[in-house]
């Protein structure tokens, strides 16, 4: 019998030379796309906590006129380290004026030019008390329940609680909120007239938004476009301290009963009415300014950013839209650091703008 030898083909793999060349063509598409899908990352991150804040916006507006009382939104600053940044986002309620222990409560006040005092708070020469922890540095008076406000102020830090609430019966020193006309404090001679004083604006029991992580409201490019000037620290002069020490205090965004923008409070400044559209810079933690120059071309700011988002109020209907960031000459895709800082804001505010003047939202 003849035998047939079965010849096997020989089994091919690869070599070690061939996989290390196939290791090294991923290893460099995975450089290449890995910052793509970074960018990509932060931007739908950043796209959703604009979503989110509009929304929470929205919500504060329609619950104030709702309960036709005013109502808004409270925005914390997240440490002294980092007081440009936002990460909580409150509910913010107007708690109702303090008007005495009794109906014929009154005040007595001692005028002047540029301050006045009150000097006695009563009803019918018993002494009022029920001021303790609601009358704070910072409030609002008005005297028989018409004419100009007057801001309550302390003597003395020591007058106050860590909160700044008052702790001492008065004095206590008043202010013109409006010193257009006369700065002038009319005396209140005794037994007094009625009194209101307007509390400042507190946070609601409702849960607050925390924005999702690693974004955050960039305060130090938020405000209305006439505050911006050429010291790049007062773009947002409502927002963003410029002393030397941090500060702390709270930026509160009030709606009136009927939806429109009342006011914008920063820290124990007077709250003021805007006459255009109030911006906030939604943007990436990373990117806060800090102490780093907004003039430097190799630093991108949140306000260079086009994958970022502003979120501005309509000052007259309180209307929310949600617009892409512009991208300016001083922008990440192209830097030049001869345009001044504060006109490629107002440039990158420019889609917003258009909004806000179209009524909707890009």
């Amino acid at each position: 019998m003849q035998a047939f030898q079965t010849k096997q083909g020989a089994r091919h793999g690869f070599s070690l030379v061939e996989m290390l060349v196939v290791i090294t063509i991923l290893l460099a598409f995975g450089l290449v796309a890995l910052p793509l899908f970074g960018q990509a990352l932060d931007g739908r991150q950043t796209r959703e906590a604009a979503r989110e804040l509009s929304a929470f916006i929205g919500g504060a507006r329609a619950r104030a006129i709702e309960s036709g009382r005013p109502g808004g939104i409270l925005l914390e600053r997240l440490s002294p380290e980092l007081p440009q940044a936002v990460l909580s986002v409150h509910m913010a309620e107007a708690p109702p004026p303090y008007a005495g222990d009794s109906m014929i409560s009154r005040a007595v006040i001692k005028g002047d030019i540029g301050q006045g005092q009150i000097t006695r708070l009563h009803s019918n020469d018993v002494t009022d008390v029920g001021w303790q922890g609601l009358v704070k540095h910072g409030d609002l008076l008005k005297i028989n329940y018409q004419g100009r406000m007057y801001r309550v102020v302390a003597n003395d830090p020591d007058d106050l609680d860590e909160d700044g609430f008052f702790i001492v019966e008065p004095p206590w020193n008043i202010v013109p909120v409006d010193i257009k006309t006369t700065s002038f404090v009319p005396s209140v001679p005794e037994p007094g007239l009625p009194f209101q004083i307007f509390r400042q604006p507190v946070k609601s029991s409702i849960p607050p938004l925390q924005l999702p992580a690693g974004s955050v409201i960039d305060l130090q490019f938020s405000g209305i476009d006439s505050l911006t000037n050429d010291d790049h620290s007062t773009f947002s002069a409502f927002f963003q301290n410029t002393d030397d020490e941090p500060n702390l205090s709270s930026v509160v965004i009030m709606f009136a009963a009927d939806g429109s923008l009342e006011s914008v409070r920063y820290g124990v400044d007077v709250p003021r009415r805007p006459s255009e559209p109030v911006y906030l810079m939604l943007g990436q933690r990373v990117k806060i300014g800090g102490d780093t120059d907004p003039d430097d071309p190799l630093v991108v700011f949140n306000y260079q950013d086009v994958t970022n988002y502003w979120v501005a109020i309509g000052h007259q209907a309180g209307r929310v839209t949600t617009t892409e960031v512009a991208a300016t000459s001083t922008s990440a895709t192209s830097i030049d650091s001869a345009v001044a800082p504060q006109d490629a804001i107002v440039v990158s505010r420019q889609f917003a703008r258009q909004a806000q003047a179209m009524g909707g939202a890009r």
